[in-house]
């Protein structure tokens, strides 16, 4: 898992939904966790996106 940091923008309504999966705890503790939790799961149900597959050889690194 890569060490850089992304930054996003959420607008209220994003945040308030971001705050009900926080509190369901299953995606993660955090805003952060939840967005990067479900992306990942983006990632796995959408492997034709990535060359090799997520994280695999060809995938890209940006």
């Amino acid at each position: 898992m890569s060490d850089r940091t992304v930054t996003i923008e959420i607008n209220q309504q994003q945040e308030q939904m971001l705050d009900r999966l926080v509190a369901e705890g299953e995606l993660g503790e955090t805003h952060g966790e939840v967005v990067r939790s479900g992306f990942a799961r983006f990632c796995e149900k959408h492997p034709e996106l990535f060359e090799g597959g997520v994280g695999g050889e060809g995938a890209r690194d940006e």
